[in-house]
């Protein structure tokens, strides 16, 4: 693997899942679960996901996720019903690692940030983007880019803390996917 970093928001996680319900898509969905899928399996970069992505926003998202896509097909349901149980397992033998975000460093920034934030924006705003200001933490915490569909929260946050984060938004437009760069140069993953 190549030695760049790449933190997974767990809407990559969520997409990179959603591959198992493939006919039941959109484009777009088609577009961004291929993308996804082809980055955990494929990628030359050291993943990173969150701990807090795998075992609380995953769970919560890709169930979601199945229920509004109307899944009733039985093989289908026991597909994600192993995806939501063995994510992680999948995930360490593509070769990635879980990283903590419960940890003494990662909460330090975080709530040093939060401080800052709550300080310049309406409280309410960062109050619900906590979990995303946790994941960004342990982004900075762990020198690496993150990689997200939703960038424009985490963007508005290094914004106000003042810290350039290297940031890697993945944008899908019809069968299209479309990837930008802030705070660092391509990375070929």
């Amino acid at each position: 693997q190549n030695e760049t970093r790449i933190l997974l928001d767990t809407n990559i996680l969520v997409d990179f899942a959603l591959d198992v319900i493939h006919e039941q898509l959109s484009e777009e969905e088609r577009a961004a679960a291929e993308f996804a899928r082809k980055l955990v399996l494929l990628s030359e970069c050291k993943l990173l996901i969150p701990e807090m992505a795998v075992n609380v926003e995953f769970p919560r998202a890709f169930s979601r996720a199945v229920l509004e896509h109307h899944v009733t097909s039985e093989d289908k349901l026991w597909a994600c019903v192993n995806m939501l149980k063995y994510i992680e397992r999948i995930l360490k033998v593509a070769g990635h690692e879980i990283v903590k975000c419960w940890d003494v460093n990662v909460l330090k920034i975080a709530a040093g940030w939060y401080y800052r934030i709550e300080k310049v924006k309406e409280s309410d705003w960062i109050k619900r983007r906590h979990q995303d200001l946790i994941i960004l933490a342990t982004a900075k915490a762990n020198d690496a880019c993150l990689i997200t569909k939703n960038p424009k929260d985490f963007e508005e946050m290094m914004k106000v803390v003042s810290s350039a984060i290297p940031l890697c938004s993945v944008g899908v437009s019809g069968s299209r996917v479309r990837v930008s760069w802030l705070n660092t140069e391509p990375v070929k993953c």
